[in-house]
């Protein structure tokens, strides 16, 4: 299960269910920022929580990511404060979280996978890239073995976006099926 902000935005804004809480909170002066983390992030561990069992009972681990900020690209100081941040706001075994498979992301899967913050790699489009992240997840376990921490519960995702090479292979598929 995977979650975005723009997710989080199309439930709020298109139904009911949050009004409530966001009166409550609004009453209790936090601001928009403030209101969309305590839902969000209420959200993601509930949805942890359904998971658990499953999590719990699988050697595949079911698990649940969450994209924090569309705005931190950059892999930044600022981005890996987030990232920390958010692992230890959710507190859950079986969360995840989404960093980028941009050149800079590679450092970031290494940096975050030796603290033991499971990943979801995202925006991932070809091999030769994957391989690129598989050796930062292998090298950021190592850097966690070298400092006698344990690996056994962290965990890595690679999401590859079918969609975009569905784009290119379908034509391709269309032009040897009318031949």
């Amino acid at each position: 299960m995977t979650s975005n902000p723009s997710i989080f935005e199309k439930a709020i804004a298109e139904s009911n269910i949050y009004d409530q809480d966001i009166r409550d909170l609004a009453l209790k002066k936090k601001d928009v920022k403030a209101i969309y983390e305590a839902l969000s992030q209420r959200d993601v561990q509930s949805a942890a929580d359904e998971f658990r069992s499953v999590y719990e009972k699988t050697t595949e681990r079911m698990d649940m990511s969450v994209w924090r900020s569309t705005l931190i690209w950059r892999m930044t100081p600022k981005y890996y404060e987030e990232a920390r941040r958010l692992w230890a706001a959710l507190n859950r075994p079986n969360v995840l979280i989404k960093v980028p498979a941009t050149y800079d992301g590679l450092h970031a899967i290494q940096q975050l996978i030796s603290e033991g913050i499971n990943v979801n790699v995202t925006l991932l489009f070809g091999l030769p890239r994957y391989r690129q992240v598989a050796e930062a997840f292998i090298a950021g376990l190592e850097m966690r073995v070298s400092q006698g921490k344990p690996v056994k519960h962290v965990a890595s995702v690679a999401s590859f976006f079918l969609s975009r090479i569905d784009s290119l292979v379908d034509p391709m598929i269309e032009k040897i099926y009318k031949a």
